[in-house]
């Protein structure tokens, strides 16, 4: 027999979830198909220095500095070579943050599927390792 809280936690209302993300200290971003920023966290807005405003709605190159490292991430999703078809793990990458600072950062995402099997985004959560690194 499960213990109580293995079968509540399946459970969870999707309101803990929003929150979780939401608080998380880590960066959590979540683009749209297209590649815009629909989701961005408190650990985001603390590590990167933007705000909602200048982030939500834009293109996630913004994020990334260039169009070109987020086609290398993306690829990375698509690939079995960092994590398996459709994820990435602990891929290493860099952010630009408010004051145009590369930060480099180990990202863990999924790309997002909709009901028939296309792609509808992807969701990425990062570390900032510039402290590992030193």
């Amino acid at each position: 027999m499960q213990p109580p809280y293995v079968s509540s936690l399946r459970e969870l209302p999707k309101v803990y979830f929003e929150r979780l993300l939401e608080s998380s200290p880590d960066i959590v971003i979540a683009v749209d198909r297209s590649g815009t920023i629909i989701f961005y966290n408190d650990g985001a807005r603390s590590t990167l220095g933007l705000t909602d405003e200048g982030v939500l709605g834009r293109d996630v190159e913004s994020i990334y500095g260039s169009r070109a490292e987020a086609a290398r991430v993306m690829d990375a999703m698509r690939s079995q070579d960092h994590g398996g078809a459709g994820h990435v793990l602990n891929f290493e990458t860099e952010f630009v943050d408010a004051h145009g600072n590369k930060v480099p950062i180990a990202i863990s995402g999924s790309i997002i599927y909709d009901d028939r099997g296309r792609e509808s985004g992807s969701i990425g959560f990062a570390k900032d390792i510039r402290e590992l690194r030193r």
